[in-house]
């Protein structure tokens, strides 16, 4: 597996990945956005988990969309700091971010409605993608 952290959180590769379509334009740039939307449905209300949540659209989208609240992880602290700072701009206070590697992340609340993931499931091993559904099925 790649040590997905050291790379996201390499300057030049941030920088660069920050130029991507989907990068700038968030969902909207993401050409697979309106059939997820299709899927995720109405959030109004729900408690959302976003896992590997990057530069926290999909995040945002759920806060915007009505959700209760919102759990976000990601394992590099430079996507973080960025969802964090576009948020602040949309000044949504049920976000809720914090650094974890999904390989060994322990999903901390007992429920969650609905559980949202993108870009990140393919970095994971076998073994701790196994384990890392088993953890979000237990909740």
């Amino acid at each position: 597996m790649v040590d997905n952290q050291a790379l996201y959180d390499r300057p030049n590769f941030f920088q660069a990945y920050l130029t991507l379509p989907r990068s700038q334009n968030g969902l909207e740039g993401a050409p697979e956005w309106p059939t997820l939307r299709e899927m995720v449905g109405n959030i109004t209300d729900q408690r959302v988990l976003d896992l590997g949540c990057g530069l926290g659209w999909f995040s945002r989208y759920a806060s915007n969309s009505g959700a209760h609240s919102v759990d976000t992880s990601d394992i590099s602290a430079k996507m973080l700091g960025r969802a964090k700072e576009m948020n602040e701009t949309h000044q949504k206070i049920n976000i809720r971010y914090e650094l974890k590697d999904l390989a060994t992340v322990k999903l901390t609340t007992e429920e969650y409605d609905l559980a949202y993931s993108s870009l990140v499931l393919h970095y994971l091993a076998n073994d701790a993608f196994g384990r890392l559904l088993r953890e979000v099925l237990n909740r």
